[in-house]
């Protein structure tokens, strides 16, 4: 039991790290005016996501098992990382924080 709690700290700490850190990233390649609507439906998207990663994974772990669940979601992000890459690298007029021109 001590493992497992120390298992849900640890992925508590990482989820909150990474969407932190993934949002700032969103909104800072954003102009000021766009912001607050992007982190709203990047907030919805996430969320949105969970509760149906949630909802859906309880089937699969009753029907094949924890390791088809995590068979599926290692494709599902060998699937979506791609794609995600993409879409930032083809973001217009943006360069980063700085903006365009550096």
């Amino acid at each position: 039991m001590p493992a497992l709690g120390a298992a849900l700290v640890l992925l508590g700490l990482g989820w909150n790290f990474g969407l932190i850190s993934g949002t700032a990233i969103v909104t800072d390649a954003l102009p000021p005016d766009r912001r607050a609507t992007t982190q709203g439906l990047v907030d919805v998207g996430l969320a949105t996501a969970g509760a149906v990663g949630s909802l859906a994974s309880g089937p699969v772990v009753a029907r094949d098992g924890y390791p088809a669940l995590a068979l599926m979601g290692g494709l599902a992000a060998l699937l979506v990382l791609p794609v995600a890459g993409r879409s930032a690298r083809r973001a217009p007029g943006t360069s980063g924080p700085a903006g365009p021109g550096g």
